[in-house]
C-alpha cells in the first residue's frame, strides 16, 4: 500500500482540511501571472477555487498536483467607447428594469419600421 500525500486546503464556505494531492488541480493565469487552486471539498461537496502563492503552488506541483493555464476573458481588455456609467444612469435603469414589458421594448428598440 502507497502512502498518498495530502495537502492542506481552505473551503471559502467550510474549513481548512486535507485531502490527496490528486483532487487538487493548480490553475496559474498566464496573464497577471496569478495563482490557485481548485478542488471540491470533501465537508460540504461543493466545488472550490482558493488563492495561493506561486511557490506554495510549484510544491504542489512536486508532488503532483495537475496544473492548467487559463487566461482572462478578452473583453476585459476591450476599450469601449462612451461616457462611464453615473449613479443617474444606474438609478434610471433601475427604474425602467421595474417597468412590465422593459424586455419587450429593449427587444423592439431599434428596429425602425416594425410595429411595437
Amino acid at each position: 500500500m502507497t502512502d498518498r500525500v495530502r495537502i492542506v486546503v481552505k473551503c471559502p464556505d467550510c474549513v481548512e482540511t486535507r485531502i490527496d494531492s490528486d483532487d487538487v488541480t493548480l490553475r496559474h493565469c498566464v496573464d497577471d501571472e496569478s495563482w490557485s487552486y481548485r478542488f471540491v471539498c470533501p465537508l460540504c461537496r461543493r466545488p472550490a477555487v482558493s488563492p495561493t502563492g506561486r511557490l506554495a503552488a510549484l510544491d504542489a506541483m512536486l508532488i503532483g498536483c495537475p496544473l492548467e493555464s487559463w487566461r482572462l476573458p478578452a473583453e476585459l481588455l476591450e476599450h469601449l467607447g462612451g461616457p462611464p456609467l453615473t449613479l443617474t444612469d444606474l438609478s434610471e435603469l433601475r427604474e425602467l428594469l421595474q417597468e412590465p414589458g422593459w424586455f419587450d421594448d429593449l427587444a423592439h428598440s431599434g428596429r425602425e419600421g416594425q410595429p411595437r
